[in-house]
């Protein structure tokens, strides 16, 4: 880390993966959970001699020796830091002064210190040893295992919905008519990873995947009473919905109702892509809608939710997060969070490649309403589609009526 990068580190201030640390003459007791909180999330920068006021006071120099040696044998110690970390703090000299660096790398295992489990956030490290939920997001982002691969070896394929599979089938048949789907049910749920073998019973079955996927209503409820999707239309009336549908069904058709509900609510605006006239509308509920359901989080009891009101769209769903804050188009990497899904959900046309939603959603908000679309990565995904008031506005007797009688008292 050079000098200059320090600087714009201390110019920049304290945030998600930045802590500063006066540490003048001794560690601070708080910089072990900030080592921990920084493992567990996704690494971060500390610099000891410099305070909250991102004012570089320095380390008295005849103690750092003993800093860096003390901060050494803690963060090695399996009784302090488990598992333990190997980490080489760096001495840097800005201002006639001495600080140290330390650069703490994302973990690959769960950190705990003195047997706390911390997350870190914007407010600081946040101990949550007591949270079920949220410890069981942090080991599920750490393994490599997917939720959504739970094998369900006692189950049969009469869990499923034969009519879901065949219009899967047709799906993927009229984008390939050699789709190698066109075979019985049983060799296409193979062929797609929707039936694998429980490492640790060795006994082969469905996933859940599968179940979500193709799974009868009552057959979903019976193995994820959670899964729900609230799609909200509120114009009128602000504290409650002008419509709602509550959708609790198999992934396919939850994908078909949520597109009719935004086509529903939202006006096809004309919009050109250079000569060519193009749907920006649905092809931004295209994308927003199939992010959400192959992406989410489904062991969270958050409900997924999609609001369309006359400013926006925001559509949240629970998230096993690998950053946090505002996404950027140009930087950001994507992570699959349920390869199975979106696997199937691009063989049969309801996706593309990963990563390829978020740059479709930039380009057609931005024809729909001249605004840019805003990703929040967190616990909770967000994604916020500005529209214009124009996109909401329903034309018929009432609204003529409505507009003479404001023309006249004009």
């Amino acid at each position: 880390m050079t000098v200059e990068e320090i600087q714009n580190l201390i110019v920049n201030g304290e945030k998600i993966d930045v802590e500063f640390k006066e540490s003048k003459s001794a560690l601070t007791k708080d910089i072990f959970d900030t080592v921990c909180s920084f493992n567990n999330r996704n690494g971060g920068h500390i610099l000891l001699g410099v305070n909250d006021n991102r004012e570089i006071i320095g380390i008295f120099p005849n103690k750092v020796n003993d800093i860096i040696k003390n901060f050494i044998t803690s963060v090695n110690n399996p009784q302090k830091i488990y598992p333990p970390l190997y980490l080489v703090p760096e001495i840097i000299e800005i201002e006639d002064k001495v600080i140290i660096y330390i650069r703490i790398p994302e973990g690959h295992q769960v950190c705990r210190h003195n047997g706390k489990i911390l997350d870190r956030s914007y407010e600081g490290d946040i101990n949550i040893t007591d949270n079920s939920e949220l410890v069981y997001k942090m080991y599920a982002k750490k393994q490599s295992s997917y939720f959504v691969n739970k094998v369900y070896p006692n189950i049969n394929l009469d869990f499923l919905d034969t009519n879901i599979i065949q219009k899967a089938k047709e799906m993927a048949r009229v984008r390939n008519i050699n789709h190698s789907w066109i075979k019985t049910d049983e060799e296409m749920l193979r062929s797609a990873n929707l039936i694998l073998t429980d490492p640790e019973t060795n006994k082969e079955g469905i996933t859940l995947a599968s179940i979500l996927l193709f799974g009868k209503d009552n057959s979903i409820m019976s193995v994820l009473p959670q899964h729900k999707t609230d799609a909200i239309f509120r114009i009128e009336n602000k504290d409650r919905y002008d419509d709602r549908d509550i959708i609790t069904t198999n992934l396919i058709d939850s994908y078909e109702r949520l597109i009719q509900f935004g086509q529903k609510h939202l006006n096809d605006l004309f919009v050109l892509d250079g000569i060519q006239n193009v749907n920006a509308r649905d092809r931004i509920l295209r994308e927003i809608v199939s992010n959400t359901l192959a992406h989410r989080d489904y062991s969270s009891g958050f409900p997924a939710k999609m609001i369309i009101d006359e400013e926006k769209i925001i559509i949240e769903n629970s998230n096993l997060a690998h950053g946090i804050g505002e996404l950027n188009l140009f930087k950001f990497e994507p992570f699959s969070k349920n390869p199975p899904i979106s696997k199937v959900f691009r063989e049969i046309g309801l996706a593309d490649e990963l990563g390829s939603g978020i740059r479709n959603t930039y380009k057609f908000t931005e024809l729909y309403s001249n605004t840019k679309p805003i990703f929040e990565e967190g616990n909770i995904f967000r994604t916020i589609v500005p529209i214009a008031r124009i996109a909401t506005k329903k034309v018929g007797i009432k609204d003529v009526a409505q507009d003479v009688a404001q023309d006249v008292a004009q």
